[in-house]
């Protein structure tokens, strides 16, 4: 990916996401792929010390910042809920 493009999707204000909208990369896993570039992988960033869910999260190939409107549901989800 040209890093032109990478460097502007990173400064770009993240786009609203709803997580379960997302086609995931393999079934059973939180990965989803980049509903912008086709081609990149959204993997679902925790947070270092509590390992919960972070709504924030970014494409690995093209840069783009995201936000999951669900990360509720996603953080229930997690702990086992339904």
């Amino acid at each position: 990916m040209d890093t032109k493009v990478v460097a502007r999707n990173v400064a770009e204000p993240p786009v609203e996401v709803e997580y379960y909208g997302l086609e995931r990369t393999h079934p059973g896993r939180w990965a989803s792929k980049c509903p912008i570039c086709k081609g990149g992988v959204l993997l679902v960033h925790r947070n270092n010390e509590t390992l919960e869910i972070l709504a924030q999260d970014n494409c690995m190939l093209c840069g783009r910042r995201f936000v999951y409107t669900d990360v509720g549901e996603m953080r229930k989800m997690d702990r086992g809920g339904s």
